[in-house]
């Protein structure tokens, strides 16, 4: 019956959303420490710089985030289901990988031999969605993850944008900390 409902999957991820209601605590914990570390003897350049930095560790997650969920969005692991298992268990687990990971940066992850040919762990596939973010929205550039099909070249577009914003706050950020300390130093 539940297989017959159409998109019974989206609907059921919309009804978690109520769950990021949870991140407002972390937000309330992350304001407590940095409190905390305004209340060391740290000068105000250093805590700028760590809640800054803090907060592009934090926006390169969510993109992280989303590019392996875009990977996951795009294959569906019922599409591959019927894969006959064989004999051999780890050559039916590469034809999975192959089938669930096709026509993504994922693939081509395997491909390189970047995540090992079964498909890694999430938190391998994680560390790599991860390794394209931070460089992404930091430096405007793309490594060895790349984009490979139309939906996953549009979010690295969307995130580049979003990159030239951060470089911009960084340079901005980085001037007004190298201006405090001017100040500081003639006091």
């Amino acid at each position: 019956l539940l297989k017959e409902i159409p998109d019974l999957e989206l609907f059921l991820a919309f009804l978690r959303i109520p769950r990021l209601l949870r991140l407002t605590r972390l937000l309330s914990l992350l304001g407590e420490i940095f409190r905390a570390i305004e209340e060391t003897s740290l000068s105000q350049a250093k805590v700028q710089l760590i809640e800054f930095l803090s907060g592009v560790i934090l926006i390169a997650h969510w993109a992280a985030c989303g590019f392996f969920a875009l990977a996951r969005w795009k294959n569906k692991a019922e599409r591959c289901a019927g894969l006959d298992m064989g004999e051999n268990v780890m050559d039916w687990a590469n034809q999975y990988t192959e089938c669930r990971w096709t026509g993504t940066w994922i693939q081509r992850q395997i491909i390189n031999g970047k995540v090992p040919t079964t498909g890694g762990s999430t938190w391998q596939l994680y560390l790599r969605s991860f390794n394209w973010a931070l460089p992404t929205l930091v430096v405007v550039v793309i490594g060895d993850v790349v984009p490979i099909n139309s939906a996953e070249t549009l979010y690295a577009f969307l995130w580049m944008v979003v990159g030239v914003t951060i470089n911009a706050a960084i340079i901005g950020n980085v001037a007004n900390i190298v201006a405090n300390l001017d100040s500081d130093l003639a006091d």
